[in-house]
């Protein structure tokens, strides 16, 4: 990795494009039809699959250690996230909470907290990148040490 280059720069705009394309949908989900929510839960569900798969690809190709490691990391949060949507609504109908009103804000406070989820994950993430350029500094500073040493003692 070079300082000279961002690699992180693609996945800036990928999760720019995320938050562009959640906008909408939740727009959709607040004012469309109820075709056009089904449409985006179908997607978002199909989509979700599609990740699940290619995280277990991963998992299983043995190229990377790092990669498969990271990989299984990523794939357990999925299907944890995937769990707790699913019993969501159950768990709360569970503590007492059965009427549709009552388990549909509480579905809303879940996604709240889901999103909260999302906003701790982009802080991680910009954490780790802080530490991938911090060890880069170093690496190119250690090499410019290295070749300076090295011009001295020609």
């Amino acid at each position: 990795m070079s300082l000279r280059y961002n690699p992180f720069q693609s996945k800036l705009r990928e999760l720019d494009q995320e938050y562009r394309r959640m906008e909408k949908w939740i727009q959709i989900c607040h004012v469309g039809t109820k075709e056009e929510l089904k449409s985006v839960k179908e997607t978002l569900l199909q989509e979700f699959w599609e990740d699940e798969r290619q995280m277990e690809d991963m998992v299983g190709s043995g190229k990377s250690q790092v990669v498969s490691k990271l990989a299984s990391a990523q794939l357990e949060q999925y299907r944890s996230n995937a769990i707790a949507l699913e019993h969501a609504a159950e768990y709360f109908k569970q503590i007492g909470r059965d009427e549709e009103t009552d388990r549909a804000e509480s579905m809303a406070l879940y996604a709240e907290f889901a999103m909260d989820h999302a906003v701790h994950a982009v802080r991680y993430a910009l954490l780790a990148v802080c530490y991938a350029v911090e060890m880069q500094m170093q690496i190119e500073e250690d090499e410019e040490e290295k070749m300076t040493q090295e011009d001295k003692n020609e």
